[in-house]
């Protein structure tokens, strides 16, 4: 049985896709979170959220470290009410991102590009995999990607392929280019 798990998974979101996530990972062992958002819960995030009438008003952030805490007694959750592409001090960002740098796994559920830029220079710096995801309006259907430094391409090649793919252009002339910029 495992007492306490050495991966610290650091989330950004709140995304609907990872709520659930969160739970299944403390439930096999995890015990360390660091989950950065700036959301408050409001009545009509109750539809689509693991939080319920107890949560409304509360940092979104806050609520499902109560509920981690509920899953596992060990289990210790770093919250950050910070917006990492709005205007907030550079210190206060800079440190969120070195914490986020030092966990094993970082998640982003946003579906913001401007988070994901920051999130995919976090994992690539410090060679964390990194795991986003998007759902698309309506519920068509969504994106689940990966990249692991050292056995995939860096999560702004693979973005790009992604990218190209979904628009119908052909994706080597784009990574040939990146590629070639790299290079130089």
């Amino acid at each position: 049985m495992c007492t306490r798990c050495q991966a610290s998974p650091s989330y950004r979101w709140s995304g609907i896709c990872w709520r659930q996530n969160r739970f299944s990972l403390a439930r096999t062992g995890v015990v360390e979170f660091c989950l950065v958002d700036e959301n408050i819960f409001l009545p009509e995030n109750i539809c689509r959220h693991v939080l319920d009438w107890r949560n409304v008003g509360e940092h979104k952030v806050d609520a499902l470290a109560e509920m981690l805490s509920f899953v596992a007694a060990d289990i210790e959750v770093e919250v950050c009410h910070l917006n990492l592409t709005g205007q907030e001090s550079t210190a206060s960002l800079s440190g969120v991102l070195d914490r986020l740098g030092r966990c094993n796994l970082v998640v982003d559920a946003t579906a913001v590009p401007q988070v994901f830029n920051l999130l995919a220079a976090v994992a690539t710096t410090y060679e964390r995999p990194l795991v986003w995801v998007e759902v698309y309006a309506g519920g068509i259907g969504g994106l689940v990607a990966r990249s692991r430094p050292g056995l995939d391409p860096d999560p702004f090649t693979m973005r790009q392929h992604i990218t190209t793919s979904r628009l119908g252009l052909q994706p080597r002339t784009c990574l040939w280019f990146r590629t070639t910029l790299q290079r130089t």
